[in-house]
């Protein structure tokens, strides 16, 4: 008797997904976060076949950035319509729309690259990279630009993501450290991933070529930005500078900052695209970046790809990144930081370039994506 043929099915490989409908480059106060994500995934892409599926949720505001090109046969995009970065839309998609279709993919695992974990419970395993603190640090230093309730809301947020998630990213020790004391009891499942430039170099400048300072400039008081032009200001009278001081991010001195101070050339050029930002730093003397707190610090890598030496406050996780190179400031005032500034532009061509191959060889993509992967597979291993 003849028995009838079975169709073997073969099983379906374990599905990875990483959520970014909260991610939108023209409303978002994190452009490293959203480089991080894009980096991250165009990386992830130029790997060999993982055995296991990765699925994006992207949202029509960043599919195109977002979107590797070419797409490998293991990654999906799906794409949901609509911005889901602010307000309420933020609100119905991280908490409502995202875990459906998180579920609906039948996920074995989700990477929230952003950091925020939704409330309520997710039938899959969870990784979330969180990135610093500052939300926290903001919920109980309060300053007047920014809504009360924003700032309760997203500390709780990155308080639930540190309980809820079972594998925990970040970008420093020093972020590492800040996180693990936000919610103690966190360290067992926390680690660091170093991470590379979040834009592109540019081709690089000589230095006959080069002049003034660039200062990425903010409202928000722990980038210090009053503060660097304030010092700037003093340099420039304490020496008979005058090279032009470039501010990105800021159309003009804020009022609530009261008087602009006066000796240094100031000009704002408010927020520029990224190919700009980085013929900005291509074509700088310096860099300052003399943020209060710092979970990592993008643009030192990216200003040491153009050529270009920084100064920062070396407080932060920026001593961690830029450890033993010249130009860091201790924070104590005028005399130190411009020993600071000049040890930064007295550096030459030959000592940039030994900076620019170390921090390139430590800080790359590629070993990220590599770190990444591995800690998907080693999750997913844990499921069987």
């Amino acid at each position: 008797m003849t028995m009838p043929s079975q169709k073997i099915v073969a099983p379906c490989p374990p599905r990875v997904v990483i959520y970014c409908l909260d991610q939108d480059p023209t409303t978002t106060s994190s452009l490293g976060i959203y480089h991080y994500t894009r980096n991250l995934i165009h990386e992830l892409a130029r790997k060999p076949d993982p055995r296991f599926k990765v699925i994006l949720l992207l949202c029509s505001t960043n599919a195109e950035d977002f979107r590797p090109s070419p797409l490998p046969s293991w990654m999906e995009c799906r794409i949901v319509p609509g911005r889901f970065s602010t307000g309420v839309g933020r609100l119905w998609g991280d908490h409502l729309l995202g875990p459906h279709l998180i579920r609906a993919t039948g996920a074995s695992l989700v990477h929230f690259p952003k950091g925020y974990v939704p409330w309520g419970r997710l039938p899959c395993k969870i990784v979330a990279t969180l990135h610093d603190t500052i939300a926290s640090h903001y919920a109980s230093h309060p300053p007047a630009c920014l809504s009360r309730f924003k700032l309760r809301y997203f500390d709780w947020l990155t308080r639930h993501s540190l309980r809820r998630a079972d594998r925990v990213l970040t970008d420093s020790r020093y972020s590492l450290a800040e996180l693990e004391a936000l919610v103690p009891g966190t360290a067992g499942k926390s680690e660091v991933v170093y991470i590379g430039p979040g834009v592109s170099a540019p081709q690089r400048v000589s230095g006959a070529m080069r002049s003034g300072v660039l200062v990425l400039g903010s409202r928000f008081p722990h980038k210090a930005t009053a503060e660097t032009l304030a010092l700037l200001s003093a340099y420039a009278l304490r020496g008979g500078w005058h090279e032009p001081v470039t501010v990105t991010g800021l159309r003009a001195w804020p009022d609530e900052w009261g008087a602009c101070p006066v000796g240094a050339d100031i000009r704002f050029v408010g927020r520029v695209p990224d190919a700009e930002l980085v013929r900005l730093m291509g074509s700088s003397r310096a860099l300052l970046l003399l943020s209060t707190l710092e979970g990592f610090g993008l643009p030192a890598l990216e200003s040491y790809a153009a050529g270009t030496p920084v100064c920062y406050r070396a407080t932060t996780s920026l001593e961690e990144i830029l450890e033993g190179i010249p130009g860091g400031w201790d924070g104590r005032g005028e005399a130190t930081f411009a020993a600071a500034l000049d040890a930064a532009m007295a550096m030459s061509p030959s000592d940039i370039a030994v900076v620019q191959a170390d921090l390139a060889a430590r800080f790359n993509w590629a070993r990220a994506a590599d770190d990444v992967m591995k800690i998907y597979r080693e999750m997913l291993s844990s499921l069987h």
